[in-house]
Order: C-alpha cells, then structure tokens, then sequence
C-alpha cells in the first residue's frame, strides 16, 4: 500500500471518530442505535404504548438531528408539531409509519373545508375574483380577495386542519394542527414552557373523545351540539345541558 495512500485512511478514520465521538452515538440494549433526545429530556413519557420513546426515540416523529448533544444542532430542522399537515408526510407518514393516511386526510373536508369555501362564494357570486376550492390554496395569500374570502378568514377559517396549533389560551388554541387536532387528548397537553427539560409529551390517542369534536362542531350547524343532545344559550356562550 503506498504511504500517501495510508495516510489518506488514517485521515479519513480519523474525522470518523471524531465525528461519532462529537455526535455521540451510542447503542441500546440488544443493539441498534437511538437518539440523544433524552439525554436532556429525561423525564419524558411515552405519548402512547404504541409509540414508546424507548424503542422509537423522538427524532422518528419530531425529526433535528439525533445524533448531535448540542443543542442547537439537535434541534436543526426540529417540527415541534409532528401532526402538522405542513410536514406529515415527512413525520406521521414517513415510510413504515402511516404511510397512506396524510395524503387521506389532506383530501378530506376537514383539511380543505370545501363545502364551506362553495356555499360563500355561491353567496356573493358577483364579489369573487377567482374560485377558491381548498384551504390550501389560501396558506400563502395574506388577504381575501373577495367577501367571501374575507368573511371565511374572519369566521369560518379557525376550524380546518391546515391551522397552525397555537399555544393561545381556550378553545380556539386547541384547534388545528392536522392529525394532533383529533389524535391528541386536550387535557394531557402541558402548560408549560417547551424549552424545559422536564416537558411532558401530550398523550395520543386513537378512541377520540367527543371533547375533541366539539372544539370545532359546536357552531354552524351544531353538529356536535346536537349529538350530544345539548343547546346554546340565547348569548351563546358554552353549550349547555
């Protein structure tokens, strides 16, 4: 083996161990290796028994770099909110998860609200520019172009699942946030600062409670009102029994 030759291997060998040493790699028991995520975030629970963080880790759904234990190279590229439909398909629907469902979801009349996007255009026919078919197609504009759109951004917009989850007080922070809309029990979500190491991972769910429903059908035609066999108040304040 010529020498330049070598010294170009013990070079490369070098940076490698480096590289694994800096980015800390290690192994669970029985092999295989996990992510550096809870090196910090010890106190972390499971969000459900089929999503054990000891066997999944947490960069499988929240994505960054998992290998770093650096902060801020941990948390590169980091999805706070892995339900989103803004990037479900890189989390929830990544290949050997739930592959077929983003796509499903996104079609559905909760992602594009069509129906309701139809009947207010239909409403004032002479007042639109264009034709709006999906929530979708207004992420991007910053203002409605019509009275239609501008009373659906106004009223009707808070209730779809492209909504960005804030972490605003009462019901209208709990709506949106694509799969976690539905899939997340409301009373597990911590209020508390995201940062900190002890932050408790929200509890997923499949048997979806009616609570979470009625965080959005509780207006309009009070479908989830009337299943629950409650009525409004002439104010309208919480429906009550």
């Amino acid at each position: 083996m010529k020498k330049s030759t070598l010294v170009a291997l013990l070079i490369i060998a070098g940076v490698l161990i480096v590289i694994f040493a800096k980015e800390g790699f290690r192994e669970k028991e029985g092999g295989g290796l996990i992510d550096n995520c809870t090196l910090c975030h010890q106190a972390q629970r499971d969000p459900s028994s089929s999503h054990p963080v000891t066997v999944l880790g947490c960069s499988i759904c929240h994505l960054g770099n998992p290998f770093s234990r650096e902060k801020e190279r941990a948390h590169l590229g980091l999805v706070l909110n892995p339900g989103s439909l803004k990037t479900a398909r890189l989390t929830c629907g990544r290949s050997g998860c739930h592959e077929a469902l983003p796509g499903r979801v996104e079609k559905s009349l909760m992602a594009t609200n069509r129906g309701i996007l139809t009947a207010l255009q239909a409403r004032w026919p002479h007042d639109s520019t264009e034709s709006v078919q999906k929530v979708s197609q207004l992420i991007s504009r910053s203002r409605g172009r019509s009275m239609a759109l501008d009373h659906y951004r106004k009223m009707c917009g808070g209730c779809h699942l492209w909504k960005t989850r804030s972490r605003w007080e009462g019901e209208i922070g709990k709506r949106g946030g694509g799969c976690t809309n539905c899939h997340i029990l409301e009373l597990s979500v911590p209020r508390q600062d995201l940062t900190k190491k002890s932050f408790l991972h929200p509890q997923l769910t499949t048997r979806i409670p009616n609570e979470n429903c009625l965080k959005c059908h509780n207006r309009s035609a009070r479908t989830g009102i009337s299943y629950l066999g409650r009525f409004e108040s002439e104010g309208y304040g919480t429906p009550f029994e």
